[in-house]
């Protein structure tokens, strides 16, 4: 959207030292007046006073009702702002709503503004009708608006980092307060050191495509155990349902490709490998057409050798619920028990013993040629299930411009096998499981699941896109030829920590996969064409993080040492920096980082 030329500009070195504010008068009242303004200086603000607008000298705090904050709306470099950027942002906004006040920030040390800006309305309707604007231009810039936050002063925090993904059974993920994951923000914030290196449409992913016949695979180890599964579990109903059992005395692991005892060492000793990863991290790539809420990838590249990793403790270690609902989870109340991050926790915990309580631990369990190689000793024991660490050599393409893109590149990945069927096949199986937290008197799994299991599953696939979408990946990832699928119910929708298992149903993992859309020629040209995008850029750090906003990834660049563990030690105390941007958990704001030093030299290719 164009503004509308600038009105009266003031001298020069006006608007400095802080927050120049400038209040807009009556809805009535004309903005595009030519007066020439009166000036009247104070010490640290330049106030301009002028029909009819007028700007008295105000505390540098953004209204915490109806007040949207803008980012990347001036160039900081330009020293010359004036009362004429408070007419451009009143007319470019002025139909949401009645203004009552502008407040443009400037650095303090330099002067310049900090190209940011805050607008408070008269209404809430107007601030809902503002928020529509972000991502639009303005004066060539696309500018980023949302709600501000009312944390706007200096804060502390502290954080853990440290640890390999491990957690009990019991509901316990052992995260500080501040440390949960919230899915409705951006998963990590972005740095102003950041640089962006490319901006992916989510619809652009379903077009990459490769012949998923001339991938090959091959099994490096196994690792742990794998028990059968227990054949009761399919007949269970909703009247002969099963309390669900907590594995309060068993480790369940997660653990980051980086602090993988196996995956460096292949990545090492092994020339034809370039990529190394996991299950988890891959499914969220593929899947990431379904994603609602932000997450995000961390990637280094290292001598054209690629690591696709997560952090430890991230939105990817938790499982979202009703993300892509109609109407999702509220979290608005963080400490409710059905906000969305106690949710996820919930819901994680469920999958942890729904895989072990379905288990035949009367069968002796199939040993792998390995033992887990996260189990250690004095720690308990570890949970059921294999670790599969899998090659797979991707095809290139022979149309390609670069070398490297024409040639088949080499990755392993460790995935996750849960268990084996009994018999002769032993066909591999990944176990999930649904949860049900708000059952409604007009529907709910007790009262639809035995007689119209077509449609619970539909309105799942509907309201659980992105997991069901992950859960797909991962079976394929790891070779599992069927899909158990649980329902899994609250006893009381007032209670979050007994549950009941009401049914499983069953798949065959490329039927499933067939039944949600996704294909493997779509899933290995995913994870081609983002190997491809990274290996063409320059040795460094680099995350693929889902824009929260927007259907959109965002690929940056990041330094070397972000997200080290001198940034996460337990009990350090981090000062944020005054007049810093805090959400609720006093955690930075992330600012939108715009323009591209960093191109990547191809672009994703669809073969």
């Amino acid at each position: 959207m164009s503004t509308a030329a600038p009105v009266a500009p003031l001298p020069t070195g006006l608007l400095r030292g802080g927050v120049a504010s400038l209040r807009p008068g009556s809805a009535e009242a004309s903005t595009t007046s030519k007066e020439a303004p009166a000036v009247e200086e104070s010490k640290s603000t330049a106030v301009v006073k002028q029909t009819p607008i007028t700007t008295p000298v105000v505390e540098a705090q953004p209204n915490e009702t109806f007040s949207v904050f803008l980012d990347n709306v001036f160039d900081p470099a330009d020293e010359n702002v004036d009362e004429s950027y408070a007419q451009a942002l009143h007319e470019h906004f002025q139909l949401c709503g009645e203004v009552k006040k502008i407040t443009i920030k400037i650095d303090r040390s330099t002067g310049y503004p900090l190209g940011q800006a805050y607008i408070d309305f008269a209404t809430e309707d107007s601030l809902e009708k503002a928020i529509v604007y972000d991502g639009s231009e303005y004066n060539g810039r696309t500018i980023k608006v949302e709600k501000a936050r009312q944390h706007w002063s200096k804060g502390k925090r502290k954080g853990k980092g440290k640890g390999k993904g491990k957690m009990k059974g019991s509901g316990k993920q052992g995260r500080g307060k501040n440390q949960e994951p919230s899915f409705k923000e951006w998963s990590v914030s972005v740095k102003t050191e950041w640089t962006i290196v490319r901006e992916i449409m989510l619809s652009m992913l379903s077009k990459l495509q490769i012949d998923a016949k001339e991938v090959a695979t091959e099994d490096m180890v196994w690792c742990g155990v794998l028990h059968d599964y227990n054949k009761e579990f399919d007949r269970l109903s909703t009247k002969t349902e099963k309390t669900m059992r907590r594995f309060e005395d068993l480790n369940f692991f997660n653990v980051t490709t980086t602090d993988d005892p196996k995956l460096p060492d292949f990545l090492q000793s092994d020339p034809t490998v370039s990529v190394i990863a996991t299950d988890h991290v891959l499914a969220c790539l593929v899947a990431a057409t379904r994603s609602v809420y932000s997450w995000d990838i961390v990637v280094q590249k290292i001598q054209n050798k690629l690591i696709f990793d997560k952090r430890d403790g991230s939105q990817i270690d938790f499982l979202s619920v009703n993300e892509t609902a109609r109407e999702p989870p509220s979290n608005d109340d963080k400490d409710s028990m059905n906000s969305t991050v106690r949710l996820s926790h919930e819901a994680s915990c469920i999958n942890q013993n729904f895989s072990q309580m379905v288990l035949d631990t009367s069968a002796e369990p199939e040993q792998m040629e390995q033992e887990n190689p996260f189990e250690e000793e004095g720690e308990g024991r570890a949970a059921s299930g294999a670790y599969r660490y899998r090659k797979f050599i991707l095809p290139g393409n022979p149309k390609a411009p670069e070398e490297f893109d024409q040639q088949p590149v080499s990755l392993i990945v460790r995935t996750e096998v849960n268990c084996k069927m009994p018999g002769k096949e032993a066909s591999l199986v990944s176990v999930k499981a649904l949860n049900e937290y708000d059952p409604k008197v007009t529907y709910s799994w007790r009262t639809h699941l035995d007689t119209q299991r077509g449609m619970v599953l539909g309105t799942e696939l509907k309201n659980n896109g992105f997991k069901l979408g992950r859960w797909t990946a991962q079976a394929i990832l790891a070779g599992c030829d069927i899909m158990k699928i649980g329902y899994v119910s609250r006893v009381r929708a007032s209670d979050p920590w007994t549950h009941t298992v009401l049914g499983v149903q069953t798949y065959y993992t490329d039927g499933f996969a067939e039944q949600i859309g996704m294909n493997r020629n779509n899933v290995f040209g995913i994870l081609r064409s983002f190997i491809d995008l990274i290996m063409g850029c320059e040795d460094g750090k680099y995350v693929i993080m889902k824009d929260p906003t927007k259907s959109m990834l965002r690929v940056y660049q990041v330094p070397w040492d972000a997200f080290g563990e001198d940034d996460a030690d337990d009990g350090e105390e981090e000062e944020e920096e005054e007049g810093e941007e805090l959400d609720e958990d006093g955690r930075p704001v992330p600012a939108q980082v715009v323009g591209s030093a960093l191109l990547p030299p191809r672009p994703l290719i669809q073969r």
